[in-house]
């Protein structure tokens, strides 16, 4: 709980290395095909006037629940039910995580300048600012092969031996709700 989740059964012998085989079984059937968490939607208020509320994104978006009950499904309030994944910090690699845009570029070069191996993941090819001595990561623009990978590359980021793992912001629509939540969260552990 509270780390990157695993999406293949080399994650999951990871998480539990101090099982032997014969204690641990393991059915495999592949990597994951979605990457991330199941959306959850609460509807348990719906009797008492609430509609369905959704609490956590994933691959099934806002816009097709809509699709089917007839309306958006609102944000969590306050008597919304805990559920797994809804901490502020979440879905952390041990190695920091920041997330970067054209905004505080300036200050992700400070940082770089600093020295020490750190890695970049951004959708460009070329940086906006130096990189040389830095690992870069160009990451799929596409959200669901993003959301696809995103913990296995946060995983092999984080055995890179990095001191650092700068990503850079994902579009603000609804395709990408699910990974920048996942993103926002596992950044949130670092600040």
């Amino acid at each position: 709980s509270g780390q990157v989740s695993p999406t293949a059964a080399s994650h999951v012998r990871d998480e539990f290395a101090d099982m032997s085989a014969e204690e641990l079984l393991i059915v495999e059937a592949g990597p994951s095909e979605v990457g991330i968490e199941s959306t959850i939607v609460d509807v348990s208020r719906t009797h008492q006037g609430v509609g369905a509320v959704l609490l956590r994104p994933g691959h099934i978006s806002a816009a097709m629940i809509a699709e089917v009950i007839g309306y958006e499904p609102a944000s969590p309030d306050q008597q919304a039910p805990q559920v797994s994944g809804s901490l502020k910090a979440h879905y952390a690699p041990r190695t920091p995580l920041s997330l970067f845009d054209e905004g505080n570029a300036p200050a992700v070069q400070a940082a770089l300048a600093k020295g020490g191996k750190q890695a970049i993941v951004a959708f460009a090819s070329l940086p906006p600012f130096s990189a040389d001595v830095h690992d870069w990561y160009v990451c799929s623009p596409d959200a669901q092969l993003y959301a696809q990978d995103l913990y296995a590359m946060l995983r092999r980021l984080d055995q890179g031996q990095y001191q650092h793992i700068w990503v850079q912001r994902c579009p603000d629509t609804p395709d990408w709700q699910a990974v920048n939540d996942r993103l926002g969260r596992a950044a949130a552990a670092f600040e």
